[in-house]
């Protein structure tokens, strides 16, 4: 098997520790690429070799990545292509994108079909609207009840921005209901987020 052909250019600068980060991490470190990671400091990078950590500690990782980025502590780090793991930090790069690129390489993205993968009512229904075979789905409100008949079970609850939420449902991006019972106490429960 063949190694792969070195990258040139600037280091990467990742958002997000998990296991994700590791797995580019060990990619991009392979292929030569110096990569920092801002990430919490029990964050399985911390161990790693293909990346340093640059520990963010805390409650509220998200608002604390966005105060370094944005503040002058990150500095040694400008020039850096920002990367980021997940919907938090994908949402953080949209709602900061002018301020971040006056200092970090951003991705060519489409900002508006980044917002649409955010929202899980609006991505279903782009595929929907373009043909792509897509789950059932509807759009709860606090009540079930005008649509109880059409549910089928079992199903699962999603907040519209699952990254929003993923602290009360313990990182998980959903809740399997059973019954109309489980899931509309699911919906009042996930509408607390919002």
């Amino acid at each position: 098997m063949s190694r792969p052909q070195p990258l040139a250019g600037p280091p990467v600068l990742l958002i997000g520790g998990d296991a994700a980060a590791l797995s580019i991490a060990r990619s991009l470190h392979a292929r030569g690429v110096k990569v920092r990671a801002l990430a919490g400091p029990d964050s399985p990078l911390r161990w790693s070799r293909c990346a340093e950590l640059v520990p963010i500690a805390g409650p509220d990782f998200f608002e604390r990545v966005e105060a370094f980025l944005l503040g002058p502590d990150s500095a040694p780090y400008h020039g850096s292509v920002l990367f980021t793991v997940n919907d938090s930090g994908l949402s953080l790069l949209i709602e900061q994108r002018e301020a971040l690129s006056e200092h970090f390489l951003l991705d060519r993205s489409d900002v508006d079909a980044q917002r649409c993968m955010l929202d899980k009512i609006a991505s279903y229904e782009a595929a929907r609207d373009s043909g792509v075979p897509t789950p059932r789905f509807w759009l709860a409100q606090d009540d079930l009840e005008p649509i109880k008949d059409q549910l089928v079970f079992p199903l699962i609850v999603k907040p519209r921005h699952a990254h929003e939420a993923s602290e009360m449902l313990n990182r998980k991006k959903y809740v399997r209901a059973e019954t109309f019972e489980e899931a509309a106490s699911a919906v009042k429960w996930l509408s607390l987020i919002h």
